[in-house]
């Protein structure tokens, strides 16, 4: 796709969706204040939860199920709360593994994490999709996503943090659960999530990341190419510099995971994104160890209407556990 025109979609999309801020002075001092002990990705070992299952369809092999759990994290905002996600379950034996799909910013429905879990349980693998905090049934009607985003950056982490040890529990209930082989996939900002996770969790054996945030000051609009975006940095009481020192220690650049090979590790690039510079996902790949990647030429929007994305996901969970010697997909 057309560079321009890939890069002029995202940044039309990033418009719409995002949310406007004013300045305020509460929010302000708060945030200042991150700067003296900024937040760090926890590590910590989550609790299993009790998942409550409802069976909702069957789909010749697989049966399809609603599931919820309360999150470990209370917020002010009840819905948020309660986890929520669809589990995709092969019924006509063993699965190679299981995967947990995460989603991307501002999604208000599941449509195109259920054609990806449709396609995983293809290739003989179960499949969770999760919702993340402030999302679809865990945001106020018509606000899903706004809520992860805000002049209130110690919300921003809260929600991450809350987001990565929703994963955890849901991993441990897998575990609990009797599998073996656990997977992560996400998408843009679930890419983040994933990524992270990975990095805290040896319970993960293999890694999907298409289109993925390398650090949160992508999915928060702070930053646009190098380039103050609308008034947000104003808002924040800080300057641009003092932003990326307080996310820096989310930068995925940081957190290659401890237990994922990189032969058991997919990066899938959109080479147009224009969130931030056009090396930063390539920059992850190289600190990773150079794992498994595609490239493609498409923003984080258009790449998601490619078919080849599926194709390729495909082919990686096909030789996940057979690695070959060669370094693998690399366009």
């Amino acid at each position: 796709m057309n560079k321009l025109l890939a890069q002029t979609i995202d940044r039309l999309a990033i418009d719409i969706l995002s949310p406007r801020f004013n300045a305020s002075e509460a929010f302000t001092g708060r945030n200042r204040l991150l700067l003296e002990s900024p937040p760090i990705p926890p590590k910590r070992i989550i609790k299993t939860p009790k998942l409550f299952l409802k069976r909702v369809k069957v789909k010749g092999s697989i049966d399809i199920y609603d599931y919820a759990f309360p999150s470990r994290v209370e917020t002010p905002h009840v819905k948020n709360n309660t986890v929520y996600g669809r589990y995709y379950k092969l019924n006509n034996g063993a699965p190679k593994s299981t995967v947990i799909l995460l989603h991307g910013i501002f999604e208000s429905r599941h449509w195109y994490q259920e054609k990806h879990a449709l396609n995983i349980v293809k290739s003989g693998h179960n499949c969770l999709i999760m919702t993340l905090p402030y999302h679809v049934e865990r945001a106020a009607k018509g606000q899903s996503g706004s809520q992860f985003i805000s002049t209130d950056l110690k919300s921003i982490f809260e929600a991450l943090q809350q987001g990565m040890k929703d994963v955890m529990a849901l991993i441990n209930w897998l575990v609990a659960n009797g599998e073996k082989k656990i997977g992560l996939m996400g998408v843009s900002l679930g890419g983040l999530v994933a990524g992270l996770v990975a990095s805290a969790s040896r319970r993960i054996n293999y890694l999907v990341l298409l289109a993925p945030s390398t650090t949160p000051l992508q999915i928060t609009g702070y930053v646009r190419a190098g380039r103050v975006m609308d008034n947000r940095v104003k808002s924040t009481g800080l300057s641009k510099d003092q932003l990326f020192e307080l996310f820096d220690p989310w930068r995925l650049l940081y957190h290659k995971p401890h237990v994922v090979p990189s032969d058991r590790t997919f990066i899938i690039n959109a080479v147009h994104e224009n969130a931030l510079p056009d090396d930063s996902v390539e920059n992850v790949w190289g600190a990773w160890g150079k794992p498994r990647i595609s490239r493609y030429e498409h923003g984080n929007l258009s790449i998601l209407t490619t078919r080849r994305v599926f194709r390729d996901i495909s082919t990686f969970l096909g030789e996940a556990f057979t690695p070959r010697k060669s370094a693998g997909l690399s366009k």
